[in-house]
């Protein structure tokens, strides 16, 4: 399986040429900010959540933030691993996958929904294009997760 680090860089090149290509079809910065914000979360809401000993997201998270936080986030996950076997395809096909977290984390939702409402107050987003194009990121960056997944499949684990 190719190590964090390489599904990273895949999630910043598919932000960085997806908000890229957002600019060059003049799709407004709702679509560029969407689609980078959605590929970079790919980092941390990514298709290796089903991994019992945790993803880069694990190192990550308690790198920044702290080993609670890091607890925290494991075990907002812990049920939806018991659920999802290992590059399974409810956790790593495209679209299917990115969904189904979506809907997982849904369950959250009035976790985040209050800095939302705060942000937005100061912010003029429009939010339904946003979240649309920062959903259109995160399929991009799982699709280049799978990918990899499957080309390392195909060179025996070398990547």
């Amino acid at each position: 399986m190719p190590g964090g680090r390489i599904h990273v860089a895949s999630s910043i090149v598919v932000a960085t040429s997806g908000a890229a290509t957002m600019l060059l079809l003049d799709r407004g910065i709702d679509g560029i900010v969407g689609v980078a914000t959605g590929a970079t979360i790919g980092i941390l809401i990514n298709c290796d959540a089903d991994v019992d000993g945790g993803s880069i997201a694990d190192f990550i998270i308690r790198h920044y933030t702290g080993r609670i936080v890091e607890v925290a986030w494991d075990l907002t996950w812990l049920l939806y691993r018991k659920v999802c076997r290992h590059r399974g395809f409810m956790s790593h096909f495209p679209i299917i996958s990115t969904i189904i977290r979506i809907i997982y984390l849904y369950i959250f939702y009035f976790l985040i929904i209050t800095p939302i409402r705060w942000v937005s107050g100061f912010v003029h987003i429009d939010w339904p294009l946003f979240l649309w194009w920062a959903f259109v990121g995160l399929v991009l960056a799982d699709t280049a997760h799978y990918g990899l997944d499957k080309l390392d499949e195909m060179l025996g684990g070398r990547l």
